[in-house]
């Protein structure tokens, strides 16, 4: 089963596979931390760490059909073992290319007609809903940062927002 892609904080990895699978590992102690194979029917093309809290981490992670998914992985007391949440974040009926951009407090991505903003915190929820420009390339690259500035290339345009 390929891996597809990944994403390192600290001393822990998340690695997304051909088959849908995330596996969180600990880099130093070359370790499987947690398995997932609850959150993706298909590939996952892209995994992100967002919003970390004291005894948990979580990532944000989008498949090849568009699903972006949230998952929040929370570790037992004393260093145990990881448990794990799936929160979806956009079903595939939006038609998301699989362009994702994270930040701790916010996720970034675009459909075929619109960008999304969505804000982890105080609940996860849509934030904005950017409608597409006047384009005739489908999809958008997109970037967020933690103050929600986000920036998004559509074919020829440039463009950023305050969300």
């Amino acid at each position: 089963d390929s891996v597809r892609c990944v994403a390192l904080e600290d001393d822990v990895a998340c690695l997304g596979h051909a088959s849908g699978t995330l596996i969180l590992w600990d880099v130093v102690k070359g370790s499987q931390l947690r398995k997932v194979d609850d959150a993706f029917a298909v590939s996952v093309e892209k995994v992100e760490f967002c919003c970390r809290g004291a005894s948990d981490r979580a990532v944000a992670a989008i498949d090849s059909s568009g699903v972006v998914n949230r998952i929040v992985f929370r570790q037992r007391v004393l260093g145990g073992s990881y448990l794990h949440e799936v929160e979806c974040l956009l079903d595939a009926k939006s038609n998301v290319t699989p362009w994702l951009s994270v930040s701790s407090t916010y996720a970034a991505f675009s459909s075929t007609s619109a960008s999304f903003v969505v804000a982890f915190a105080p609940s996860v929820r849509v934030a904005v809903t950017w409608p597409r420009p006047q384009s005739e390339v489908d999809n958008a690259v997109v970037s967020i940062n933690d103050d929600g500035i986000l920036i998004r290339a559509w074919g020829c345009d440039l463009d950023a927002l305050n969300s």
